[in-house]
């Protein structure tokens, strides 16, 4: 049972396997971007890599370095994440369902999944991507999302 009371929905394995893995310098990534509102409920995006994303059973573990994204995921408590690949762009309205910001400039938050389609009509899709530099580990802070991802599922995840 999730934070609203409703079961969540199982997590597509085509989805995890989308969001599952390590980026590579000097390959294309695909974009995973995180919608969240503002107060003004205007839509405001955030692109994450894999680096900042755990799967966890059906629970996607993110680490979000912006602070709009963060603030507005904390107030509202949900978020719908995109991504694609090759056949399917996959619309996912999550709930959260934990926040931790214990690390300064990372916020963690364990989300649930209210909601999946995976559109693709019969098209062949080409994926919104973006070719990794070698200076994306340090500016996007993959040690340190990694770091916080372990010790919070080392500990345990509590309510938001």
């Amino acid at each position: 049972m999730s934070r609203d009371g409703q079961i969540p929905v199982p997590l597509p394995v085509a989805l995890s396997k989308l969001l599952s893995g390590v980026p590579t310098i000097g390959a294309a990534e695909r974009a995973v971007l995180l919608m969240t509102t503002d107060e003004e409920l205007f839509p405001h995006a955030c692109l994450l890599s894999r680096a900042q994303i755990k799967i966890e059973g059906n629970a996607i573990r993110i680490v979000v370095t912006s602070r709009f994204s963060a603030d507005n995921l904390r107030r509202t408590g949900r978020a719908t994440l995109i991504v694609g690949d090759e056949k399917h762009l996959h619309s996912c309205k999550l709930l959260c369902e934990s926040v931790d910001d214990s690390v300064r400039g990372l916020t963690a938050f364990s989300l649930s999944l209210r909601w999946h389609k995976a559109d693709g009509g019969g098209a062949v899709l080409t994926p919104l991507s973006f070719i990794v530099d070698d200076g994306a580990p340090e500016r996007e802070r993959w040690d340190e999302c990694t770091d916080v991802l372990e010790m919070r599922n080392a500990v345990g995840w509590s309510g938001a």
